[in-house]
């Protein structure tokens, strides 16, 4: 099989997947309430660029440890949003 039609299979896959996914996601929620995916959006698009699309695998490591740094930063910064505020002595409150 050419690369091209290789990369053609991929991404019809993709699309029925997505497909199924969306159909399987509205008998979730008993609804075509479209405002309850908001959010979802770019989980969709993160699952296709990093499994899909990506043609080398160092390509697909360094997104993967992109990603992964991005969570850890984010949950970093959660925790430390969350902590309480640390008051000195003489600080007016």
């Amino acid at each position: 099989m050419t690369p091209e039609a290789s990369f053609v299979v991929r991404v019809m896959a993709a699309l029925l997947l997505a497909g199924l996914a969306g159909l399987a996601f509205s008998f979730y929620t008993s609804a075509g309430y479209s405002p309850s995916a908001v959010g979802v959006e770019l989980d969709s698009i993160a699952a296709v660029v990093i499994d899909g699309t990506l043609s080398s695998w160092r390509t697909k490591i360094a997104t993967g440890v992109l990603v992964f740094a991005f969570i850890a930063l984010q949950q970093v910064l959660v925790t430390l949003a969350r902590q309480p505020a640390v008051r000195h002595a003489g600080a007016a409150s």
